[in-house]
């Protein structure tokens, strides 16, 4: 299965192609996180680099926050959280859909406060994993998506309420068309996330738009 990004949608709809054309079916249980090493070093925030050199021109959208705005915004994110995606056509057929659960919580690289993210993801019988990094680096909100062995980055865009965030991919030398939007909320009161997202996949010369809409529930136990 990959981000996006999921910030939990970013390497969800990464995970997205691998999931529908999945040929190997390793286990039909629920998504349970696995427990493995995470530990990271300054190598491993590779966007810093890029972000760094004087190539690097976003535009004016990104680039304009504080570290406080980043750390109350991503704050949020903390704790573990289940829930379901849906897949689809831009037509709206279901093409599958997917358990999710997802763990974030804070650590230290370096001197870098990094929201390190671990998720699963179940559809029918193929289990999926993956993981994140989230950061401020100069000015810039910033994750890091990587799932089997491959690594996406995305600039995030923050809401004036700082209730949501728009990923969009960065440093893509053959850019496919991919948004991501994840709001904060409350469903029965109980803290949530709802993502809303679309990704171009292509397979040989072939194109095709897919549409992901999400909601995960927080798990206060």
């Amino acid at each position: 299965m990959k981000s996006l990004c999921a910030h939990f949608a970013i390497w969800t709809m990464a995970l997205i192609a691998a999931t529908l054309h999945a040929q190997d079916a390793t286990s039909s249980a629920p998504p349970v996180l696995r427990d493995h090493d995470t530990g990271l070093t300054a190598d491993d925030l590779t966007a810093i680099d890029k972000i760094d050199s004087s190539e690097f021109k976003p535009g004016q959208a990104y680039g304009s926050y504080s570290e406080e705005v980043v750390e109350n915004f991503l704050n949020q994110f903390v704790g573990t959280w289940q829930g379901t995606y849906k897949i689809a056509t831009m037509r709206g057929d279901v093409l599958t859909r997917m358990e999710a659960q997802a763990n974030y919580e804070w650590d230290l690289v370096d001197k870098t406060r990094v929201l390190k993210n671990q998720s699963v993801y179940a559809s029918g019988d193929v289990i999926g994993y993956s993981s994140s990094v989230t950061y401020f680096w100069e000015g810039y909100l910033v994750t890091e998506v990587e799932q089997d062995d491959k690594k996406r980055i995305f600039l995030g865009i923050i809401s004036e309420d700082g209730k949501s965030v728009n990923w969009s991919i960065a440093f893509a030398t053959n850019k496919l068309s991919s948004s991501t939007r994840e709001s904060f909320t409350t469903v029965d009161g109980q803290p949530a996330i709802k993502v809303e997202a679309y990704e171009e996949i292509r397979n040989g010369q072939q194109a095709a738009m897919i549409a992901m809409n999400g909601q995960l529930i927080k798990d206060d136990r």
